[in-house]
């Protein structure tokens, strides 16, 4: 982990740990304490690094705090148990106390997503405004390629191991239908792929991922029943191309269940706006918390 940690947790990069009670997190801050803070929350296999292109859109603006959701990243993993959504929510809240995070805006993407509008659900008065990105929320059948309970799948990774993940990960990551379509930013996006496949495979972080993927498959989105409560102002922006999590049925039933719901369906957007389009992404966040 050492190794992982030196490329992935420099503190010339903003880096910095909290421990809490035995369980590291890792994050970064930019921008000056006294705006408006903005906190963003990561999707699955994912980390804090997914939002460098456009935390230089915003750092000038708010007070900007990233963190790896536990198991992700550089952060320990917590037990995984039958409320594991609650269970995040809920080690984050100490995390931000920590932090001295009273108030913030929350910016969450896909499975961040959900677990920011389920955060602002159980301590609504630490949530300003809401900014979800190709959330998780209402019962779908994910791509197969999600699937690690499949029995040849999950033979395939447990057999071949960290090794051949790491190799395969930037091959085949780009290649997921739906789940980035704008390429305009190539490159940046095949490194977002390296470091994805560098962090999963470590060997410390290899079998903490690969559960973490089992559980969530088997997520059963009955928090869903919890959307109608929150009371926050959101915006959903959600690229048409998505099809990991597909457009629609799910902004009809947001819509649906959150009257005066602010959305936003890019149409050269999959499910990674925050890769794809930065500049555009930036706009309508700063547009939406000037309102």
């Amino acid at each position: 982990m050492t190794d992982i940690i030196q490329r992935y947790g420099c503190a010339s990069e903003g880096s910095k740990f909290l421990d809490l009670n035995g369980i590291r997190f890792h994050y970064r801050e930019f921008g000056q304490r006294e705006k408006p803070t903005l906190v963003l929350i990561h999707g699955i296999v994912d980390s804090l690094h997914t939002w460098e292109l456009l935390i230089s859109h915003l750092k000038d603006n708010y007070h900007l705090v990233t963190i790896d959701l536990p198991g992700f990243g550089l952060s320990d993993i917590i037990p995984i148990d039958d409320d594991m959504v609650k269970s995040i929510v809920d080690h984050l809240n100490d995390a931000f106390k920590e932090l001295n995070l009273s108030k913030f805006h929350l910016v969450g993407n896909s499975l961040g997503g959900l677990i920011a509008w389920n955060y602002s659900f159980h301590y609504s008065e630490s949530v300003d405004k809401l900014i979800l990105l190709s959330p998780g929320a209402f019962y779908q059948k994910f791509p197969w390629i999600f699937d690690i309970s499949h029995p040849l799948i999950n033979k395939v990774i447990r057999k071949t191991g960290r090794f051949s993940l790491k190799h395969l990960i930037p091959l085949t990551g780009p290649m997921v239908p739906g789940l980035v379509y704008n390429f305009e930013n190539l490159s940046y996006i095949r490194q977002q792929f390296r470091r994805i496949a560098d962090l999963m495979t470590c060997e410390e972080n290899f079998e903490n991922y690969i559960n973490i993927l089992e559980a969530a498959y088997h997520y059963d989105f009955k928090d869903s029943l919890k959307i109608p409560e929150i009371q926050n102002e959101i915006l959903l922006i959600h690229g048409r191309k998505d099809r990991v999590i597909p457009m629609e049925p799910q902004v009809q039933k947001w819509r649906r269940l959150i009257p005066g719901l602010k959305v936003l369906n890019p149409d050269d957007s999959a499910h990674m706006p925050q890769w794809e389009k930065p500049e555009l992404l930036s706009r309508e966040i700063k547009k939406f918390l000037s309102s």
